[in-house]
């Protein structure tokens, strides 16, 4: 369990339904792999283990780039990665994701460029007071709906990608003691209950294959 569920968080985020997943997929997959790093630190040989194949699944995702463009183009999450390398890594595949969605390669410099201007919070449209408060405050699609109009290039191609949903069915076969406790529609459980009412299922169901 301790390994489980910062995986089982990611899970509910990306098969949730209240709000387009795709700009906090790959934030939330970092943050568990860290969480998976501390939950068994004392076992350096099982981190390596574990991190190894869940960094393998991730990253033979179709979409990995994709979700790489998305939290780069997440204002809530990108300017307080800023200082680190990391963001590099973002603006690289925002860079792979462009190339892949703008054949057009004039239309794909002025989308560049005025990706220039939204990372370093410069321009017109992204260093005004109420652009740099709602940052954390409105959802990525609203907050590139509100400021990014005198960046339209920029803004059509951000709204297209932050709305994208993502989905959890490849997980679906697995997740049948899930679906019997708990309904998104009809019952919001608190989430220990939800594991706990899900590991004794999942042990009820191992026992009686024996």
């Amino acid at each position: 369990m301790k390994v489980s569920l910062p995986l089982l968080r990611v899970l509910r985020i990306v098969d949730g339904d209240e709000k387009p997943a795709m700009p906090e997929v790959m934030a939330a997959m970092d943050y568990a792999k860290e969480r998976i790093k501390a939950a068994i630190d004392d076992k350096p040989t099982l981190v390596k283990k574990v991190i190894k194949i869940v960094e393998d699944k991730w990253e033979s995702q179709m979409g990995v780039k994709l979700y790489g463009a998305a939290l780069f183009l997440n204002p809530n999450r990108i300017y307080g990665l800023k200082a680190k390398p990391y963001c590099q890594r973002l603006r690289h595949m925002f860079n792979e994701a462009l190339l892949h969605m703008e054949p057009d390669d004039d239309k794909a410099s002025v989308i560049s460029r005025l990706a220039d201007d939204y990372e370093r919070g410069e321009g017109e449209c992204f260093n005004s007071k109420l652009a740099i408060n709602d940052r954390t405050k409105r959802s990525p699609l609203l907050w590139w709906g509100a400021y990014g109009g005198l960046a339209y290039e920029l803004q059509h191609l951000a709204k297209h990608i932050v709305s994208l949903c993502a989905s959890a069915s490849g997980c679906e076969r697995n997740w049948s003691c899930f679906q019997n406790i708990h309904s998104k529609k009809r019952n919001r459980l608190e989430f220990q209950r939800l594991n706990d009412l899900s590991y004794v299922q999942y042990n009820q169901k191992n026992a009686d294959r024996f």
